[in-house]
């Protein structure tokens, strides 16, 4: 080879190389200047939540598309228009016509009920004699559509992150025990709170962007990851809940809630309301005479009550007693009471169960400076936090 073709050859070698390097540094700057690993994974991931159960509904909206079921076929009812459904004998009626379910669908985001906007799509089923609502979406929706309803995405964007966390590890391990035949989770106190996308803000989509597809794990599985307004001080093993030891819900000193609206509480109600509330668990309880707490757990909090009334007397697990006065009066079993004159007074401290995280707390640890991982693995012990891809 003659020395102008060997000189050829390698100016084209080099030209190669260049641009070899120049499409890598290309490359580099892109991913060091655009790539964000937060965005870098999707979930596609959906739940279904039941929004209402009721007997009529009012469903609809801007760029809805309305079809319902007629025994084997689909029939087109309404577009960009409300409708209104009632439970009716055998099915769904709308307008005088009987369907066995309904789906609401859009191309834009906000299909109404009842008022409110959701995202995804809207199936209607009867239910016993009432309408069914299930709300299907993508699960990161979800979440921003919850976080305000649980806590304020104003709090510190840490324990805004620890919340997006825990909700998420929430819907998906009860999406996987699948407690509900038709749906995943409720939009009540029952399961998490939500409310679509009226509840929605950027502070909360940045929160469920940040740790998108997160979940808590123990030993490789998904926890469960329980979580409440306020401990009072010292959260509740779910061993002393729910008979069952869970060895990441254990009972730990938390000094974090002092802050809390329902740090203390107060609650009083008379006799007879008293014996009004405890019928659900006793049709023919008679006039009460005394109550008085029999067991404690380790934390303090009541596990057993006994009731003697002008009919006998009675023992309720403490969590039962909570609900039939109502979570709203007595925010948690955490509680003294006296009998003065007509009436009962309780004394109490914090809000909810008390197992798993506790939301004021997680607010609290933020304010210090902790990571939204220092908070998860301070009230799971043990727990590791990942992508559900596993990263």
């Amino acid at each position: 080879m003659e020395k102008g073709e060997r000189l050829k050859v390698k100016g084209q070698k080099e030209t190669s190389n260049r641009l070899y390097f120049i499409f890598y540094l290309l490359s580099f700057t892109f991913c060091l200047f655009f790539y964000d690993p937060s965005f870098a994974w999707e979930s596609r991931e959906t739940v279904r939540v039941a929004i209402y159960k009721g007997t009529v509904a009012s469903v609809g909206g801007d760029g809805a598309a309305i079809t319902g079921v007629i025994g084997n076929d689909k029939v087109s009812i309404l577009s960009n228009a409300d409708i209104e459904a009632k439970a009716g004998r055998g099915g769904i009626v709308v307008n005088g016509t009987l369907y066995s379910s309904l789906k609401i669908e859009s191309k834009e985001p906000g299909i109404k009920v009842n008022g409110k906007s959701y995202r995804g799509k809207i199936e209607i089923v009867k239910d016993n004699s009432s309408l069914l609502l299930i709300n299907e979406l993508k699960l990161e929706d979800y979440l921003v559509g919850l976080i305000n309803q649980e806590i304020s995405s104003k709090w510190p964007m840490e324990a805004v992150k620890a919340q997006a966390v825990v909700a998420r590890t929430y819907a998906l391990y009860q999406k996987k025990s699948r407690k509900y035949p038709m749906y995943d989770l409720e939009s009540t106190v029952t399961s998490q709170v939500y409310s679509g996308i009226d509840s929605e803000d950027e502070l909360a989509r940045q929160a469920v962007k940040e740790t998108e597809g997160e979940a808590a794990y123990y030993n490789g599985e998904m926890i469960q990851a329980l979580y409440h307004s306020s401990c009072g001080g010292k959260t509740e093993a779910a061993l002393e809940v729910w008979g069952k030891e869970i060895p990441y819900l254990k009972s730990i000193k938390d000094p974090h809630c002092t802050e809390a609206p329902n740090y203390f509480w107060q609650h009083k109600i008379d006799m007879n309301g008293l014996r009004d509330r405890l019928r659900r668990f006793n049709s023919g309880i008679g006039n009460i005479e005394s109550v008085s707490i029999l067991k404690r757990s380790s934390s303090g909090r009541v596990t057993r009550i006994s009731i003697r009334h002008s009919k006998g007397s009675f023992v309720l697990e403490g969590k039962d007693f909570r609900e039939a006065l109502g979570f709203e009066n007595i925010r948690s079993t955490d509680f003294t009471l006296k009998i003065k004159e007509d009436f009962v007074y309780f004394a109490g401290s914090g809000g909810g169960h008390g197992v798993g995280m506790c939301q004021w707390g997680a607010k609290g640890m933020a304010e210090e400076g902790k990571s939204y991982k220092d908070i998860l693995k301070w009230y799971y012990p043990g727990v590791t936090i990942k992508r559900m891809n596993g990263s």
